[in-house]
């Protein structure tokens, strides 16, 4: 049966499957991200198409079309109206991939749907860039080639050689995929656009109450992960700066905005390489700008990120991080030398107190007027939490004068309200003080050898300022409960408190090895693909090489380039000198090997039906089972009947399963 040239142009309606479904996974990872209204725009497109293909509605006319996308415009504009990022746009894209579904009619609608599908899965990366997000973007992109092979077929084809077309497609890209990644010149990520910036689901923000970080340390999501250069400190020596806490009200502590300015990227000669630390760190988007690193800092570089510095010795970015984002850091392991004083402005804000807490000021009152050293009123500050003090993430409600209750009533608190009372106290004594937000610690990755920090490794410590010498750390929780700083937070709580930190438990060690393999591909995924940078591509090229030469470059990458196309062009050859043959003409072959082993020999010059009709002398039965697989071969071959190609796999392994024929002539040879 030939098919006519409308038939030809018309989408198979066996391969409409393909084209929903392929819609479906693309815009999957962006419908997640868009209103529900969205979704139930889809449902309806998908409905109407079902209705269409069962025969039962027709195509939209060109007012429905009109309405529907004068409607969904509308409700684009109405649900982002004030928004600043790409989900509007994103938003517009599926809306017009949704509709286009319905008016499909011909194979160049077909086309016009999977460009669009190419571009949606582009988009899928504005919103996820990790080892997940890829996978399922490049199985994406082998559903879009399966899907486009599909769109052309007029006939049934069996789901294994689609699947072979697409990925034989993805497969052939994949290596000059990889030659343009590491050739083209990085000129900022493609996920580098304006997003939503909305608060991070974890992390610090720029205030603090007693009991907040009780609540961080529940949580077991990554903040950052980090990698050092040469031997890595212990755990218990790694405390990560972030944020200095320095006006207190009464309740809450809070940060003093502070002037900032582009930090160095080099470090002084006056250190050595076994007196600083170098370490890279991973950072995950928390949705404000500061940075953690160790202290003191003496240089920190991105090629993703604007550094400042400021005199705390804090690190921050120009912007809030709403992605991912790599920067490397150098700390000094020794104390630096402290020549400039504290001025009296920075003095009278470092010992500023609320009226409030009138035990401990009378407290603290008492030491200064006894003359007590700097160093002795640190002592016994942190004398006073040994004994009778609980570390707990179970606190009581502390009231009106906090730092009162918690050091003469409850006696129970977590880090923070330790490190609350003892700044408070070295303040009421006349002595600078301020509170440190951060982190202590990590759980180490044995496998690539990085320190993986979570949000349940949130800690709060103190720093005095100590005239001659400057700004001294002091961690009253270590006091309370080393264990807490020594091992982790979960050894330094009681038994029935230990399920609330948000740790990773693992049934076996399997499973433990296990989650450490992945996370391994994960960091190592984000540190050579994500933050694949200009410095990373200048390095590449002058290892390889030996320069970085523009002409250098574009030599290599044509020579690459053309050696690819070679390859590919002797396998085509090669492919044409031992063509392939189709599925039909292999049943052919078998039926004729079959019946070559009964004594019936096909001649050369002959055709299927001139052989039937030959065979017809001496077995008629199977004369008309042969001339059937030559009818349905014809059709399925020349007139491209799909039907028929269904009924000759039927009929040629019927006779192929049959057992030698008793024949009532001699069989026929060539002669």
């Amino acid at each position: 049966m030939k098919l006519s040239s409308l038939e030809k142009d018309t989408i198979f309606r066996g391969n409409l499957v393909w084209m929903l479904s392929t819609q479906a996974i693309c815009i999957l990872p962006l419908l997640v991200k868009l209103p529900l209204w969205i979704w139930a725009v889809w449902f309806l497109a998908l409905f109407w198409r079902i209705q269409i293909h069962l025969g039962k509605w027709r195509f939209p006319s060109v007012w429905i079309k009109f309405t529907l996308g004068i409607g969904c415009a509308g409700g684009i504009y109405v649900t982002f109206s004030g928004v600043r990022g790409v989900e509007p746009m994103v938003g517009f894209l599926v809306c017009s991939f949704i509709l286009k579904i319905i008016e499909m009619r011909t194979k160049k609608d077909a086309l016009i749907v999977l460009f669009i599908g190419f571009i949606a899965v582009a988009a899928q990366f504005l919103f996820a860039q990790d080892v997940i997000a890829g996978l399922y973007g490049i199985f994406s992109l082998f559903i879009l080639l399966t899907a486009w092979q599909a769109a052309f077929y007029s006939r049934r084809v069996s789901l294994k050689q689609y699947f072979r077309i697409g990925g034989l497609l993805v497969l052939q890209a994949t290596p000059f995929m990889i030659i343009l990644f590491l050739v083209m010149p990085r000129l900022g990520p493609l996920w580098a656009v304006p997003v939503a910036q909305g608060k991070g689901k974890t992390g610090f923000s720029d205030t603090l109450e007693l009991g907040d970080l009780g609540q961080l340390v529940r949580s077991p999501e990554v903040a950052f992960r980090v990698a050092f250069s040469g031997t890595a400190p212990l755990p218990q020596q790694l405390y990560w700066r972030g944020l200095v806490l320095d006006g207190f009200d009464g309740q809450r502590w809070q940060t003093a905005a502070m002037r900032a300015r582009p930090i160095g990227e080099t470090v002084s000669d006056a250190l050595n390489d076994e007196e600083i630390l170098k370490y890279s760190v991973i950072m995950e988007p928390h949705h404000y700008r500061w940075l953690f690193t160790l202290d003191p800092l003496l240089a920190a570089r991105s090629a993703q990120l604007a550094l400042e510095y400021d005199e705390r010795g804090l690190l921050s970015a120009r912007r809030p991080l709403v992605h991912k984002a790599e920067y490397s850091a150098v700390s000094s392991q020794v104390p630096l030398p402290h020549v400039a004083p504290l001025s009296d402005p920075d003095r009278r804000w470092l010992t500023r107190l609320p009226e409030s807490n009138p035990r401990a000021v009378a407290l603290a009152t008492q030491w200064k007027n006894e003359n007590t050293s700097p160093q002795a009123m640190v002592n016994r500050a942190l004398q006073i939490f040994h004994g009778e003090f609980t570390y707990t993430m179970r606190p009581p409600a502390l009231g009106a004068n906090p730092i009162d209750v918690f050091l003469f009533d409850s006696k129970r608190g977590f880090c923070e309200h330790f490190s609350s009372a003892f700044v408070f106290l070295m303040r009421a004594a006349g002595l600078p003080a301020r509170i440190v937000v951060g982190y202590q610690g990590g759980e180490y990755n044995q496998r690539d050898g990085y320190f993986i920090v979570r949000q349940s490794h949130a800690h709060a410590w103190a720093e005095v300022w100590i005239d001659g010498e400057g700004w001294r750390m002091v961690d009253p929780t270590a006091a309370v409960a080393p264990s807490r700083i020594e091992v982790g937070v979960e050894e330094a709580l009681s038994a029935d408190e230990r399920e609330l930190v948000g740790q990773m438990r693992w049934s076996s060690s399997l499973m433990q090895s296990l989650y450490q393999q992945w996370d391994s591909i994960g960091y190592n995924w984000n540190r050579w693909i994500l933050n694949y940078d200009r410095d990373s591509q200048q390095n590449l090229f002058s290892d390889l090489l030996g320069d970085t030469s523009p002409w250098r470059v574009g030599v290599a990458f044509a020579a690459a380039s053309f050696t690819l196309f070679a390859f590919y062009a002797a396998v085509q050859i090669l492919r044409r000198r031992r063509p392939r043959r189709s599925q039909e003409e292999r049943l052919i072959q078998a039926v004729l090997r079959k019946i070559d082993g009964w004594g019936y020999v096909r001649k050369p010059e002959e055709t299927l039906g001139q052989f039937a009709v030959r065979v017809a002398e001496s077995n008629p039965v199977m004369a008309r089972e042969l001339a059937t697989i030559a009818r349905l071969y014809t059709a399925c071959v020349y007139a491209e009947d799909p039907a028929s190609g269904q009924r000759l796999q039927i009929a040629a392994r019927h006779l192929l399963k049959k057992k030698s024929p008793r024949t009532t002539k001699p069989a026929l040879s060539r002669s």
